[in-house]
């Protein structure tokens, strides 16, 4: 999910996990944030955000987080949107 500086939803879409699939999906936006969750193969990702955008930050998944995070944006965290909120408050 890309949103922009006002938080409203610009582009959605399933990416397959290779690089040419994730660059093409980002490269509209080489001047965003990224917000990756630390999952199994986050560091390759990371990797690839890397050369694509210029800022990137990484969210732990652990249930206390997503606690946390509920209470400041009052917002379910289903998905990596609720996480993307944060840079905005």
């Amino acid at each position: 999910m890309v949103k922009n500086e006002k938080g409203e939803v610009e582009a959605r879409g399933l990416v397959s996990n290779t690089k040419e699939e994730v660059r093409q999906f980002l490269q509209p936006y080489h001047s965003g944030i990224a917000v990756l969750e630390a999952t199994r193969n986050w560091e390759l990702i990371y990797e690839w955000l890397e050369e694509l955008l210029n800022n990137i930050a990484l969210a732990h998944p652990s249930r206390d987080l997503k606690n946390f995070l509920r209470q400041i944006i009052k917002l379910p965290l289903t998905s990596l949107g609720g996480i993307a909120n944060i840079e905005g408050e």
